[in-house]
């Protein structure tokens, strides 16, 4: 328990740096630019973080993106090496849900996306607005539980 903790903090304290540009206020622009891209095929950025296992976690991440190959998480998305796929045909969604009062580490414009991988949990953390793109690749990959999102 003591090293997920670590993690969260980790993760914690990437998505804080990067929420100096306030993502909680994203202009309505900005979503439909990335909306648009996304639909077109695209590799969309935003900021969010897989907590979780190996091969989930394990690195901090601040950046989740996404595109009709898949899901993966960097650290620096302008360097290659930082980025990890996220196997997204290995999990199934539990529920998506607003962030708790238990999850202090987690910034509160976010929301959280509970999967199961076996009997390891894995959470993907990223704003409300981003998430049907997360939901989106975990109903493609087959991996929707009783969740609807």
């Amino acid at each position: 328990m003591r090293g997920g903790m670590m993690l969260l903090e980790l993760v914690a304290e990437a998505l804080d740096a990067l929420s100096t540009s306030r993502p909680e206020f994203e202009s309505r622009w900005k979503r439909r630019r990335r909306a648009r891209a996304f639909a077109a095929g695209k590799e969309v950025r935003f900021p969010g973080a897989v907590v979780g296992p190996e091969p989930y976690g394990g690195r901090p991440a601040n950046v989740l993106l996404a595109s009709r190959r898949g899901l993966a998480s960097a650290y620096r998305p302008a360097r290659r090496r930082t980025r990890r796929e996220v196997p997204v045909e290995r999990l199934r969604l539990v529920t998506v849900r607003p962030r708790s009062k238990g999850d202090r580490k987690i910034p509160r414009y976010c929301h959280v996306a509970v999967c199961r991988d076996g009997d390891a949990e894995v959470l993907i953390v990223c704003a409300p607005w981003n998430m049907p793109y997360v939901t989106h690749l975990l109903r493609r990959a087959g991996g929707v539980g009783g969740a609807a999102y």
